[in-house]
């Protein structure tokens, strides 16, 4: 059986041209998940009712932000995620099954094609060309890592191809220079000195600025450029037999980002040992099974992944409740969400000196707090 395919589109509007790229876009998908800002025009998820297969409104204006939880309430085997302002090539749609079927590639860099100064041009002067983005990727939440800072490129594990079909680009074409002058402005201020190759970053916004050379668009793609640029008619009143438009709260479409705030309301769990270590040799490594239970509202990342949220041990003196020993920590093999259980093998160091010792672990937010949700064991530590 192929595989399927997943779209995913976060837009402000308009409707018309959100629904005329949904349209070019429709026949080489299986599905399609519309994500509209609530501070734009929410008219375009009527517009689009009969095209998109799932509809979502967010109180989010940045893709950087939401690019996780978007990619999760994709169902395909694939999900190409494509920006508001960006136009696929007919090739790429063309390619599109042969690409997915390759069982070795986990993600696909594509093409983007900055069009200028017209929907007939591209540029081709570094640093525009080649730009390559990974927005093909394979449907394993598992391998994926949001930074969720501007210009945070989407990490995933596994073997990356790079193809040859196209995206078009027509952010120069949809906004006046000094608009654009004004975002390069902005984003620079968000992560100053961000320079590839010598260049700018956020130059890339104002071509008009720079001595660039541009190459023609295909026929072909010309014609899907212009069709999505000026628009569809929009429906009166929008069909579909799909579930209705949901309304998902920011905290919500943080939960994937590295980079978000933690809030008092995650540091609750529950941990405990499945294997007690009643009696270890001074200095002796043990490995020892744990399950830990989310039991607040935060996502625990598994490995080295902020935020750096992981089980924590320390061996303490019964008397005082002072430390005796360094700690240890372990990190999560899998993500946990809010209510699941994960266990983990924790390879635990007794302390040197024998003794009796109490052995406490409990989730850590590294550099933050523990969580106050500690299981206890005492260990007799014996002499060698």
């Amino acid at each position: 059986m192929s595989p399927t395919l997943s779209l995913c589109l976060m837009t402000p509007g308009p409707p018309g041209r959100v629904r005329a790229l949904l349209e070019v876009c429709r026949d080489a998908f299986d599905e399609i998940v519309l994500v509209v800002d609530a501070s734009g025009d929410l008219a375009t998820l009527e517009a689009c009712a009969d095209l998109a297969d799932r509809r979502f409104s967010v109180d989010c204006s940045s893709v950087v932000v939401a690019l996780g939880w978007m990619l999760l309430q994709c169902r395909g085997d694939w999900v190409l995620r494509l920006d508001d302002d960006e136009v696929p090539s007919a090739a790429l749609l063309d390619a599109l099954p042969v690409l997915v079927a390759d069982r070795f590639p986990t993600n696909i860099a594509l093409e983007r094609r900055w069009l200028y100064p017209d929907a007939g041009s591209f540029l081709v002067t570094p640093p525009w060309r080649p730009d390559y983005q990974v927005r093909l990727v394979r449907n394993v939440p598992g391998i994926w890592s949001f930074p969720g800072v501007v210009h945070g490129a989407l990490e995933v594990l596994g073997e990356r191809r790079f193809a040859e079909q196209a995206i078009y680009h027509a952010d120069p074409l949809l906004s006046v220079a000094d608009h654009r002058r004004a975002k390069r402005d902005r984003l620079a201020r968000q992560r100053p000195g961000l320079v590839v190759d010598r260049f700018p970053v956020n130059d890339v916004y104002v071509p008009e600025d720079h001595d660039v050379a541009t190459a023609e668009v295909d026929a072909r793609d010309r014609a899907l450029v212009q069709r999505v640029l000026s628009g569809s008619e929009v429906p009166s009143a929008g069909s579909s037999d799909g579930p209705a438009p949901r309304h998902i709260e920011r905290a919500e479409l943080e939960r994937p980002t590295a980079v978000r705030a933690v809030l008092p309301s995650a540091y609750r769990s529950r941990v405990r040992f499945e294997d007690q270590p009643a009696r270890l040799v001074a200095g002796e490594t043990r490995h020892v099974r744990l399950a830990a239970q989310n039991l607040g509202d935060e996502w625990w990342p598994p490995g080295d992944t902020a935020p750096w949220i992981r089980l924590g041990a320390r061996w303490l003196d019964p008397r005082s409740g002072d430390a005796a020993a360094p700690e240890d920590r372990v990190l999560f093999t899998e993500t946990v969400r809010p209510g699941q259980t994960t266990r983990v093998m924790f390879r635990i160091v007794a302390p040197p000196d024998p003794g009796r010792y109490v052995l406490e672990v409990d989730v850590v937010h590294e550099h933050v707090r523990w969580f106050g949700c500690p299981t206890r064991v005492q260990v007799d530590v014996l002499s060698r």
